[in-house]
């Protein structure tokens, strides 16, 4: 005769059975994390792996990622590309990340390596405002501060020499980075928000060239949307007054940092990822006397180039000038032809 069941050794069975789907879900999860990180990699990074690698082995990583024994997930990407392989943040880098809002960024390159002792994460807003602005703070900031990240409130984009926490770096830092810059406020007249935001960046810029806030061969990373008015804002020309050059733009892919959102100074209640599908980021170092020196050279080629010594050097020159249009006359009865070699004449050109 089967005997009966009691109720205690049912509830052992059923804790039993939980704790089992618990352990496997827990390692199913492990793996989908996993999988989804590995569509992030970077393709310098994958230029740069072995490729001898064996069936055997890729088999046998393959059983342990997919079995339902005690396999552990394999460690997560080093490094992150932002568009292309020369815009690279990596887990070794001093990286300073300026205007956070609520921090999403940091976690999300954070979460990525699964450390973070190398990232400096700063918002303008003190912790009483951005706890209250937006509602992810908290988990962001305890995502960062659980991998050794540095994260400060209160943190003036423009006086970043001011906080002793971005001091710390003594030998400055490798990325300088500023997602999205605002200057907020609330302004509904056009001209006067660019102007706003013009001075936020040239207190940014004068801040990162010539400070030592920037590394040797550092950069400083500028994100904005596209189209206007932040078009309008002009900031390569206000980098290039501030010393600042420009060493390449690149798409601004989201995607490629998972968890990351956009939010605007205003609060959560304004977020939106579709405003930074078509994002640009700009990498700018600072200029030397090299950068100069050559800019010079190019310059003095394309003189020498332009005079050219006799009729070619001319005829190319009337060419630019005219666009091609030989037959046509200018108001004042001259041709363009002839106008160019008066201008030529004169030096003015």
């Amino acid at each position: 005769m089967a005997k009966k069941k009691t109720g205690d050794g049912k509830n052992k069975g059923q804790a039993r059975k939980a704790a089992q789907i618990k352990k496997n879900g827990k390692q199913q999860k492990a793996f989908g994390v996993h999988q989804r990180l590995k569509s992030h990699t970077v393709p310098a990074m994958q230029q740069q792996r072995p490729v001898g690698i064996s069936k055997n082995k890729k088999k046998q990583k393959g059983g342990n990622a997919a079995g339902a024994g005690s396999a552990t997930a394999p460690a997560p990407p080093k490094e992150i590309t932002a568009g292309v392989s020369s815009s690279t943040y990596a887990q070794s880098m001093r990286i300073l990340l300026v205007g956070e809002g609520d921090f999403g960024f940091g976690a999300a390159l954070s979460l990525l390596w699964g450390e973070a002792g190398g990232i400096t994460a700063t918002a303008y807003d003190d912790e009483a405002v951005a706890l209250n602005k937006y509602v992810a703070t908290t988990e962001n900031v305890e995502t960062l501060r659980s991998l050794d990240a540095t994260v400060a409130y209160g943190v003036d984009a423009t006086r970043l020499q001011a906080s002793a926490v971005v001091r710390q770096a003594k030998k400055g830092y490798d990325r300088v980075v500023f997602n999205f810059p605002h200057a907020g406020g609330g302004i509904k007249d056009q001209a006067r928000n660019i102007a706003a935001n013009q001075q936020l960046m040239r207190g940014f810029f004068a801040c990162v060239c010539g400070t030592g806030l920037l590394a040797n061969g550092g950069e400083c990373h500028v994100t904005l949307k596209r189209g206007q008015p932040y078009d309008s804002w002009n900031v390569v020309t206000l980098a290039k007054l501030a010393g600042l050059r420009v060493r390449h733009c690149t798409p601004f892919e989201a995607a490629r940092f998972p968890g990351y959102a956009h939010r605007r100074t205003i609060g959560d209640e304004h977020a939106g990822d579709s405003e930074i599908s078509s994002g640009k980021t700009y990498a700018f170092v600072e200029r030397t006397a090299e950068d100069d020196e050559e800019k010079k050279g190019k310059a003095a080629k394309g003189s020498k180039g332009g005079k050219g010594g006799g009729k070619g050097g001319e005829a190319k020159g009337v060419k630019g000038f005219m666009g091609g249009k030989t037959n046509k006359v200018l108001q004042t009865g001259q041709s363009y032809k002839d106008a160019w070699k008066q201008r030529h004449r004169k030096g003015k050109r």
